[in-house]
């Protein structure tokens, strides 16, 4: 697997974009007021890594995605490949398939030498991405222990 940089997403630039302004049109509608904290990255930022809260299932990575002007590429659990549908929506915005123990406790870690690899390469080229270091949604209204993503 080949993570594009950010001035060549996959699945095409323009689809990309076409997909997060609907998006975008889509949670203004559904969430009336979006409360941030600073501003949102601006287009010229590159190579950087984002790390946010997991609340909302895939609510968080849409709202992060739809509220930065600069591409950012998700980091997610690599079952959500097998959801019919899903697997599309997923490769349109690049993002990257990691394998957890969690999901699969007859892999190792090494299972995902590839994508760290690639995501290397992706931040070097100036791609960005985001990680949601508690591995997974929930909706208690603190924070879930912090699993090791973030720090690889």
């Amino acid at each position: 697997m080949t993570i594009p940089v950010a001035d060549e997403p996959r699945g095409g630039g323009w689809l990309r974009d076409l997909l997060v302004a609907t998006f975008a049109r889509v949670m203004r509608l559904y969430f009336r007021d979006i409360e941030r904290l600073g501003d949102p990255p601006g287009p010229e930022v590159r190579g950087r890594v984002f790390v946010a809260n997991h609340t909302n299932a895939l609510i968080d990575p849409v709202l992060v995605i739809t509220d930065a002007a600069c591409p950012i590429a998700p980091v997610a659990k690599s079952t959500l490949w097998a959801v019919p549908g899903l697997r599309w929506l997923l490769d349109r915005a690049g993002a990257v398939p990691i394998v957890r123990r969690v999901d699969t406790p007859d892999k190792s870690a090494a299972a995902n030498a590839d994508a760290f690899r690639d995501i290397a390469a992706h931040l070097s080229g100036g791609g960005n991405i985001v990680i949601f270091p508690e591995g997974t949604s929930h909706s208690e209204p603190h924070l879930a222990p912090l699993r090791t993503g973030a720090a690889r």
